[in-house]
């Protein structure tokens, strides 16, 4: 969080939700059983090892994000 320089404005980030899924809690199911599949579609910008390697960058992005104090927008 910060402030601009006459302080009418600050600036935060943002991020979406991290979606929780119900298996990767549940400590009954076995390493064996869990889901592990990685699927690489001719859409996909990016190849699958380079998704992987990307993971953590892209699941702590955020967005900028302002807020005007004197209109309170």
């Amino acid at each position: 969080m910060k402030f601009s320089e006459d302080e009418s404005r600050i600036f935060f980030g943002t991020a979406p939700e991290y979606i929780d899924y119900p298996y990767e809690e549940d400590s009954t199911i076995l390493d064996d059983e869990r889901p592990r599949l990685d699927i690489w579609g001719w859409q996909d910008s990016q190849i699958q090892p380079m998704q992987l390697r990307r993971k953590s960058r892209e699941e702590s992005r955020s967005y900028l994000a302002t807020m005007d104090l004197n209109s309170e927008k």
